[in-house]
């Protein structure tokens, strides 16, 4: 049974955080949260370049996440979709729980074309904390949270279990339930979750692995941190 008040630092500040960008998302209207306020290079080859625009939404929700960061004492070097890569300036010293390196990786907005065309589906914030080792790649996860900006589901985890649970505006938790992946078996049964929303990614998709879509039972176009929640927690298999 999970418990607030004793799960890790890491955990609690990453839940505060998703659930303040939840709040804003639903305060911001969708006119004024579209507006476009960056653009990538359109240029064939770029990073995005079918897609190069920043919305306000995403640029506001990163910048409330580096802000608190900082606000914190955090020492992090954020990884996120518009930033890039950034290396937070601490404006205090942190609390002792929160006092060590680490890398904190973002996606802020997830879904923002549908969110251009106010279609309230697949609009997620995401988040996942590391420690910040000499060497990267032994970096260790502290706590990670998806959350559903529509129906304020949220699902996370410490570096031994995941959740589900749904987040009040006060961003206080109910109906706490841990994970547990389905136990489907059968490729026919089976409910896949890919992304297949975008060409760029759906026709490459949809020619490499139509032997795998003919098999299964239900595909769901879904993609990204969502994705693997789905799966956490028996919603999809695959």
């Amino acid at each position: 049974m999970f418990q607030y008040e004793s799960a890790s630092a890491w955990v609690r500040f990453a839940l505060q955080l998703a659930g303040e960008a939840v709040n804003k998302v639903g305060k911001l209207a969708p006119e004024s949260g579209s507006e476009v306020v960056e653009e990538r290079d359109k240029e064939k080859g770029s990073y995005r370049y079918w897609d190069p625009e920043t919305l306000r939404v995403d640029k506001e929700l990163e910048e409330f996440f580096i802000d608190q960061l900082a606000e914190k004492g955090i020492d992090a070097i954020v990884l996120s979709e518009e930033v890039g890569s950034l290396k937070v300036e601490p404006r205090c010293a942190p609390e002792v729980e929160l006092d060590r390196p680490i890398y904190f990786v973002s996606d802020p907005f997830d879904g923002s074309l549908l969110y251009k065309r106010n279609i309230p589906a697949f609009w997620y914030t995401a988040l996942a904390i590391y420690t910040r080792p000499a060497r990267a790649e032994l970096a260790e996860p502290l706590a990670a949270v998806v959350a559903d900006c529509s129906t304020r589901t949220v699902y996370f985890c410490d570096s031994h279990n995941s959740y589900e649970g749904r987040l009040n505006s006060a961003g206080g938790l109910s109906e706490v339930k841990e994970n547990h992946p389905n136990n489907t078996t059968q490729l026919s049964e089976a409910f896949l979750e890919t992304y297949l929303m975008k060409p760029h990614y759906m026709y490459p998709a949809t020619e490499q692995f139509k032997f795998l879509f003919r098999g299964v039972k239900f595909i769901l176009p879904n993609g990204g941190p969502s994705g693997f929640c789905d799966v956490a927690c028996g919603k999809v298999d695959v």
